[in-house]
């Protein structure tokens, strides 16, 4: 599965597809701060 934030508007997605994408987002947020606090 491709994700093509840049080409796509987010009306183009349903309100479910916009939950998934923000979960994903903040888990990478999430992941991303741990990754630099424990180096």
């Amino acid at each position: 599965m491709t994700v093509s934030v840049d080409t796509a508007e987010p009306s183009e997605f349903s309100p479910r597809q916009n939950a998934v994408l923000e979960q994903a987002l903040r888990l990478l947020v999430d992941g991303g701060e741990k990754a630099l606090t424990t180096s």
